[in-house]
């Protein structure tokens, strides 16, 4: 069997949402497919005290694109 390589980024979502399930905080995650609203955060949460957060995970060579930054 191939083994799947994780990039950095995979890795630091893999953790934040490991975090999220330990804390009890309530996250949804979406994988962004052709023809999906663009600008949408790769984790959305929201915390125990109800306060929405939108979490975007960039390697350090990543960029932002266009429509996240007027997000």
């Amino acid at each position: 069997m191939r083994s799947l390589k994780m990039t950095p980024e995979v890795r630091v979502k893999a953790a934040i949402v490991k975090y999220l399930k330990n804390s009890g905080i309530y996250w949804f995650r979406k994988n962004q497919v052709a023809g999906d609203m663009k600008g949408i955060p790769d984790i959305i949460a929201i915390d125990n005290n109800g306060i929405f957060v939108g979490i975007e995970v960039k390697s350090v060579q990543g960029k932002q694109s266009l429509a996240q930054i007027k997000q």
